[in-house]
């Protein structure tokens, strides 16, 4: 396949994720993305493999800037600490490590934020209902349906596709949408 093609297939799935009813959980997610950071509330984000990147990704523009200078937004990408994720793996297991993350940085008002191109990653599944317990909400970004994702969110960005690297495409549109969207109404 030849660079122009791929490229022509990202833009189908962009122009297929347009066509979706995605206008109204991106709102909210901004929607509860600046409450949170407005009341200097934590915003945790979570996944695995290139979703973990994304969700470094997201802490980084949240916590840095992204297009405005603005005060540091209270952000953490849960699993970025090696010492923490492997000593509590080591101990108890890998699928409640987010969880207990969430349980210690957490509060309520906040947001965790949950990434799964499978909407179906034990260890998000498991922070996002731990999140929602304390009162937080809960967003995930997922690939078409939601997995067990759809249950335990407040908010469901779900791209209409089940190819992990054409979701994470777009869900890298979607995030920087939702952070620019929220940096503009705190900067």
């Amino acid at each position: 396949m030849s660079a122009a093609a791929y490229l022509r297939g990202a833009a189908a799935l962009l122009d297929a994720a347009a066509a979706e009813p995605l206008d109204a959980p991106a709102a909210a997610a901004v929607d509860a993305l600046a409450a949170a950071c407005r009341a200097r509330r934590a915003v945790l984000v979570c996944g695995n493999g290139g979703s973990a990147a994304d969700a470094m990704h997201i802490a980084g523009e949240l916590v840095g800037r992204f297009r405005r200078e603005r005060p540091g937004f209270k952000a953490v990408a849960l699993g970025a600490d090696p010492a923490v994720a492997t000593a509590w793996a080591n101990d108890y297991d890998y699928e409640s490590a987010f969880a207990r993350e969430v349980e210690a940085l957490g509060e309520a008002g906040g947001v965790a934020w949950g990434i799964s191109t499978s909407g179906n990653s034990e260890n998000v599944v498991r922070a996002l209902r731990r999140a929602r317990e304390m009162g937080m909400t809960a967003l995930a970004m997922t690939g078409e349906g939601g997995g067990r994702l759809a249950a335990a969110a407040d908010i469901l960005i779900a791209v209409p596709s089940r190819d992990t690297a054409r979701v994470q495409e777009v869900h890298r549109c979607l995030y920087h949408h939702i952070c620019g969207e929220a940096e503009k109404r705190l900067a």
